[in-house]
């Protein structure tokens, strides 16, 4: 039988032949054992490597020894039960059973726990953990030798047999033994970083998989190196970064180590390289990094979900459904056959997606069924801490139980805020401050849906509540809030806006952790909001308005499905309302609202510039509706809001708000606009001023080209910084004379900077924006350049130029816009124009502004500018026949909306010129009191019939523009 062994070329049983004969021929040594133990297992994993012909060779070399060593016997026993099929496996499991109770420690250990394997592989992991679990972390006797690539195996058997019943104590204990066993880049000790990253990948710790297999990276190669590649691949795409270039770099990776030739001792077991490859085609096809990847030929659950993703692409209903139901019948199929899933987590992700296709194509007869799965899953995710799969299994059992009939309202909304919180602290268990910003990024856009989910479910149980009680749209919740109970309906009402805003909070501040972010380079900048905390969503609104001072008051939004949310609180009250927006047609669709305010703001671009048109008027008015409800109205009278703080979000940092009014008044100059949408930004502006500069401020007036009004522009800042005690030192930078270059090399030099400049618009109107200061395409100062200069020093920038208080705004992506940029870059606040600038009016502006930011703090001084515009507008500029021809065309001054963003309380000027400054805004605004006066006298006007006058002006040109 030797013989013939190595003829068929297994040749290595020559050497276990020769140690059985040494053995027969002196029974009785003592090292006889020891000296054949590890031969037996070296060659059983090489038989069972080559297939069954090499594991019946084996069996029949050891069958003719087997009554002579016990080894011998246990080893044969499981040859025989790798090799049996069908009813044969119970009788050969007996025979094992018997045979290792009498071998020694080491076989006893290897043998049981590769027994293990084969009964997992065939049976299901609860049987072969029943085998496993008695057996010891490591090994124990003579004859122990750790490089035995059975001693690999039965250690990543124990900690994945561990992990998928959830047996963490046994699970630390093997890890640990596994750790003290080999040298770190041993093969073996890679083995096991590999299973640890990719079980790190299964329970959501994405950010730790990453580092682990980065510590490794140089030491993997052959089958170990495509190991790592592929699960650097697994890692990214589950954390939504399967489009990324480091993605597509692991799949060139692996596919090089994967084609290379075997390494010895890197090398894989047949069926786990066959697995690897299969499961590195699925992912590339997840990704859509490979459309070519042949799907695998049986019917798995990567093939499933790859033929559900194809069938949601086809967008014609017809053939859709019918594409569903064909991968729905399939999933049946498979969650029937025994053994379909080769762990507990792809068992789970098949059930769910058999209920996910169940409830999308309303079977409403399987809903029950589905209930029972999802139940299933939620337990036994949380008992294996699946984190991924339980958010999913919440998120899937909310929607179930908002559709069915009738709907279980709470059962919903309780499982989505579940599912929210999960998502949250997903995120934060993969934050980092380093270079793995981008795996929270992607992250975030990954778990979106389901922290939606949450404000839809919210959103729409309010709107139940107000169908039958109206006056929750229409009255404010007024004072004593907290009071009310919470199962009446106005009780309840204030629960569903405070935990809705909560998630609206939670889910923008996450969304802006990689909002500071260049836009060249991705070079990260040092600021950052801090991340969810663990645990359910906390109510922040309370938080919020402590922080704001009296008088004071938040206008938050949420642009979000079909819904427009608004916020609104202060010192001691909190309401909101919510704003139902459908399509054409009347059906609601994802992200109807935006669409429908993008409409609104479109009809309105002429409207901002001055003009007046009857649909435009209609389409401010809608806009107002929505925005300034006049529930919300009277909420911030009855609190006496004198001073709001807007937080808009989405395609509302394009909104016009200084044209909407109150029961107060315009909020033209009533408002401050948030740099980010979160609140909690607005309530940190609130806390305390920046400190000014201790000594007298210096101001770069930078000037750009082809600019006609800079000299009366100069004047005019000098006029109203003073000539006493002024409020700067002004320095001229002229930018017709200097290249860009050395005009952002003086920049952060200054405390104060003013830009007068043509300007270009951009954001949704296709363009990036830009600030003309030199001549040619090079002169172009655009938002990434902004974003580099280290302006600290910098208290305020004002820029006189078209357009530049325009943001944009979508979801995940930052804040852009020449405010943002001033401000990340290091500025305190920016006053800029949101609408075009009349070169003829730019000085009158930039007079008043400095006179006012004298002795008041500078938001206080643009809002007084902008009140004493509107009042004393005909006054400023009758002595200018050219700004005269300018205002009488726009109407009014309201046609003008400057925007100021950024810290508040600045304070500039020193004590004397804050004294001297106020007293000379007084005698200053006197005289222009008796000039206005005096002008309507003239021109036989009534005083204060300038707003009547606006609104008759027709539309005209708006003249020479900066």
């Amino acid at each position: 039988m030797i013989d013939a062994a190595e003829a068929a070329g297994e040749r290595p049983f020559g050497a276990l032949a020769a140690a059985l004969q040494r053995f027969d021929a002196a029974p009785h040594d003592p090292r006889a054992p020891s000296r054949l133990e590890p031969l037996l297992d070296a060659l059983f994993a090489s038989a069972a490597a080559r297939g069954r012909s090499a594991l019946r060779a084996l069996e029949a070399l050891l069958g003719e020894h087997a009554d002579r060593l016990p080894a011998v016997r246990a080893w044969l026993a499981l040859v025989r039960l790798d090799l049996a099929r069908g009813g044969e496996r119970a009788a050969a499991v007996a025979a094992l059973d018997a045979a290792l109770a009498s071998a020694p420690p080491r076989t006893r250990w290897l043998a049981g726990a590769e027994a293990a394997r084969l009964i997992w592989r065939r049976e299901g992991p609860a049987r072969a953990w029943e085998r496993i679990a008695p057996l010891d972390p490591i090994p124990s006797g003579e004859g122990w030798r750790e490089d035995s690539p059975l001693v690999a195996s039965a250690i990543l058997t124990k900690l994945k047999l561990a992990a998928a019943q959830g047996a963490w104590d046994d699970h630390r204990r093997t890890v640990a033994a596994a750790e003290a066993l080999w040298p770190e880049h041993h093969p073996s000790a890679l083995r096991v970083a590999l299973a640890l990253a990719d079980q790190a990948i299964a329970l959501g710790s994405f950010l730790d998989a990453l580092r682990r297999l980065d510590r490794i990276d140089g030491a993997a190669q052959g089958d170990l190196r495509a190991h790592l590649c592929c699960s650097r691949l697994h890692a990214l795409v589950s954390s939504g970064r399967g489009s990324s270039r480091r993605a597509r770099a692991a799949l060139r990776a692996f596919r090089e180590a994967a084609r290379a030739a075997p390494v010895p001792g890197h090398a894989l077991p047949s069926d786990e390289r066959r697995a690897l490859l299969d499961r590195a085609a699925q992912l590339a096809r997840a990704a859509g990094l490979s459309r070519s990847a042949r799907a695998p030929a049986t019917t798995t659950l990567s093939r499933l979900l790859h033929r559900e993703r194809e069938a949601r692409r086809i967008k014609d209903p017809a053939r859709r459904i019918p594409a569903l139901l064909r991968v729905i019948r399939r999933a049946e199929a498979l969650l029937l056959r025994p053994g379909a899933a080769v762990n507990p987590e792809e068992l789970l992700r098949l059930k769910l997606l058999w209920c996910r296709l169940a409830v999308d194509l309303g079977h409403d007869e399987l809903y029950g069924a589905c209930e029972d799965l999802l139940e299933q899953a939620l337990a036994t995710a949380e008992r294996l801490d699946l984190k991924p799969v339980r958010m999913l299994a919440l998120d899937q059992r909310a929607v179930l139980r908002a559709r069915k009939s009738p709907p279980d309202w709470k059962g919903a909304v309780t499982d989505s805020t579940r599912a929210a919180s999960i998502a949250m602290e997903l995120l934060a268990g993969n934050a980092d401050a380093g270079a793995r910003r981008g795996v929270e990024r992607s992250l975030l856009e990954h778990l979106l849906p389901v922290i939606d989910r949450v404000i839809d479910l919210h959103a729409e149980g309010a709107l139940r509540i107000a169908a039958r009680h109206g006056e929750l749209l229409a009255l404010p919740l007024g004072a004593h809030q907290q009071l009310l109970d919470e199962e009446s309906p106005r009780g309840s009402w204030l629960r569903f806006g405070r935990v809705l805003h909560t998630f609206a909070e939670q889910s923008q501040a996450l969304a802006l952790e990689e909002a500071r972010i260049a836009f060249e380079d991705g070079r990260t900048l040092p600021h950052r909001f801090a991340v969810a905390e663990r645990g359910e969503a906390r109510i922040a609104v309370d938080a919020l308005c402590a922080r704001l001072r009296p008088g004071d008051g938040v206008l938050q939004y949420l642009v979000f499905g079909r819904y427009v949310l608004v916020f609104a609180y202060g010192r001691g009250f909190f309401d909101w309302h919510v704003a139902t927006v459908a399509e054409a047609g009347g059906s609601p669709r994802l992200e109807a609202a935006h669409r429908r305010l993008d409409d609104l703001l479109r009809a309105l671009r002429g409207w901002t510039q001055g003009e007046r048109r009857a649909e435009e008027r209609a389409a401010l008015d809608e806009l107002h509706a929505l925005l300034l409800p006049d529930k919300i109205d009277a909420a911030l009278a009855l609190a006496g809001v004198r001073h709001l703080r807007i937080v808009p979000h989405d395609v509302l940092y394009q909104v016009p708000f200084g044209r909407l009014s109150t029961g107060a008044g315009p909020l033209l100059g009533r408002f401050s606009m948030s740099l980010h949408p979160t609140g909690q930004l607005a309530a940190e502006s609130a806390e305390g001023a920046r400190a000014r500069p201790a000594r007298r401020p210096v101001l770069g007036f930078i000037l750009g080209p082809r600019v006609d009004c800079a000299a009366e522009e100069e004047q005019a800042i000098r006029r109203g910084a003073g000539a006493v005690a002024p409020l700067a030192r002004v320095e001229r930078v002229d930018g017709a004379s200097a290249r860009l270059d050395e005009i952002l090399a003086r920049a952060p030099g200054f405390d104060l900077l003013h830009f007068l400049c043509h300007g270009r618009e951009g954001g949704r109107f296709g363009r990036a924006p830009a600030l003309s200061l030199g001549s040619g395409q090079e002169g172009h100062l655009a938002l990434p350049r902004v974003l580099r200069l280290p302006l600290r020093r910098c208290a305020l920038v004002v820029l006189q130029s078209c357009w530049t208080g325009w943001m944009d705004h979508r979801r995940t992506d930052p804040v852009q816009g020449f405010p943002q940029a001033f401000c990340d870059a290091g500025a305190g606040a920016v006053i800029a124009p949101l609408t075009q600038v009349p070169q003829a009016l730019a000085p009158i502006f930039s007079d008043v502004l400095y006179r006012a930011l004298r002795f008041l703090p500078a938001e206080r001084a643009l809002q007084r500018a902008l009140s004493v515009l509107r009042a004393h507008g005909d006054a400023l500029v009758a002595s200018d026949p050219e700004a005269e021809r300018v205002l009488r065309e726009h109407g009014s001054m309201d046609a003008f909306e400057y925007r100021y963003t950024g810290a508040t309380g600045l304070t500039l000027g020193g004590v004397l010129s804050r004294c001297v400054g106020r007293l000379s805004f007084w005698w200053w605004e006197r005289r222009l009191r008796r000039a206005r006066r005096a002008f309507a006298a003239s021109t036989a006007l009534p005083a204060g019939s300038e707003q009547a006058a606006a609104g008759s002006s027709a539309p005209g040109v708006t003249g020479r523009r900066s």
